[in-house]
């Protein structure tokens, strides 16, 4: 007897044509589905990795758009204390993973909670420990900085694996 086969609950929202033309064969890159809550890696077009995530939520949520990795941090600190900002400042030290992609929007484990599929960050892409391990092995370094006072140095193409970040502007 065959089983019943389980239909999805929701299909996730592919990228875009005109972001997938723009996609080398070997490119690592990262796509995250904010409305469902999900995380695809790829290399060149094909899926490579998927987990669900908790991206920022309300006034905090993870703004859309198109970034690059602009800096990797094994493991670090953040902390949001400014009561302008809202009531829940936060300190936390020893997060894993921090890659950030849009000013102090990153991808990050938490191991504050494992409600992964849930809104539920400050504004970051929070994954379990492992998968924020695997990722960070995964995208491209970031190329340090020119050094200082290099003059008429070229300007160095970015270098950080793209990231995608999309969903209904809400």
């Amino acid at each position: 007897s065959s089983r019943p086969r389980a239909e999805p609950k929701a299909s996730i929202t592919p990228p875009s044509a005109s972001f997938l033309a723009t996609v080398q064969p070997n490119e690592r890159w990262v796509y995250v589905d904010r409305d469902h809550q999900v995380l695809v890696a790829y290399v060149g077009l094909r899926p490579v990795m998927i987990t669900l995530v908790s991206s920022g939520r309300g006034r905090f949520a993870t703004h859309l758009g198109e970034f690059r990795i602009s800096r990797k941090q094994e493991v670090g600190t953040m902390r949001d204390h400014d009561p302008a900002r809202g009531t829940r400042a936060y300190h936390i030290s020893g997060i894993p993973g921090i890659q950030y992609f849009n000013g102090g929007e990153a991808f990050h484990g938490a191991f504050w909670h494992d409600r992964f599929g849930e809104v539920m960050s400050h504004g970051c892409v929070n994954l379990s420990l492992a998968d924020a391990q695997w990722l960070y092995d995964f995208t491209n370094a970031v190329a340090p900085p020119a050094p200082r006072g290099a003059r008429n140095a070229p300007p160095v193409a970015p270098t950080g694996s793209r990231v995608v970040i999309a969903g209904t502007s809400r």
